[in-house]
């Protein structure tokens, strides 16, 4: 299983005119149950006749069991739950406070979906490379970052849309990678190579076999 570590710090924000204070609060990412969790810390900007760095935070309401808030606006802990957690974080300095709702879905590792097993390619010797051709990924978590490993062949290539599973409400149900060769010198003959699709902390790691056959 991978982890990934992430550097977080509280970011402010100043400009000329006093601004109220307002932090971001945007959706949550997923959370794994019995894993370790520590998504970027909450952004605080605004006051700006405030001291710099005086801003801290605290929360009002359960947080999921196992994790906990810092005073600098950083979520870490294990969730030890599944559930879904909606409580209330207060921002607040010298000059100003302000509440507002957050919201973490704590859940089983996140499955990756792609439909496709096998892929093939033919070409003529000295004919022009094969059309690209695409797989679809999805996943049972919104907005999730994947990642697509090669196999140790040098001609495969695979181009992701966005290299994340489609947001919650999002007109799209799975994210869009197209697959490509390039012959280059390759002599005729018949080529295997593979695709691993991964994400940190996934149950899964779905491999796409690829075949060129060059006649």
């Amino acid at each position: 299983m991978r982890a990934q570590a992430q550097l977080c710090f509280l970011t402010l924000f100043f400009t000329g005119s006093s601004l109220a204070l307002e932090f971001n609060a945007q959706e949550l990412p997923w959370a794994v149950v019995d894993h370790p969790y520590s998504p970027p810390a909450l952004a605080a900007y605004g006051a700006a006749r405030c001291p710099a760095g005086d801003v801290s935070f605290s929360v009002e309401g359960d947080l999921p069991p196992g994790l906990g808030m810092t005073g600098l606006g950083q979520i870490t802990g294990v969730p030890a739950k599944i559930g879904v957690y909606t409580f209330l974080v207060r921002a607040a300095d010298s000059c100003s406070a302000i509440i507002k709702p957050l919201r973490i879905f704590v859940t089983g590792a996140p499955i990756l979906i792609v439909p496709a097993a096998t892929l093939e390619f033919r070409v003529p010797r000295g004919g022009p490379a094969p059309e690209p051709q695409a797989v679809s990924v999805s996943s049972n978590w919104p907005d999730l970052p994947y990642y697509i490993e090669y196999s140790d062949v040098h001609w495969l290539r695979a181009v992701a849309r966005s290299a994340r599973t489609p947001k919650q409400g999002a007109a799209f149900e799975s994210d869009r990678v197209e697959i490509s060769v390039q012959l280059g010198s390759l002599a005729a003959g018949t080529y295997e190579g593979h695709l691993r699709f991964w994400t940190p902390q996934g149950s899964n790691s779905p491999i796409v076999r690829v075949k060129l056959v060059i006649e």
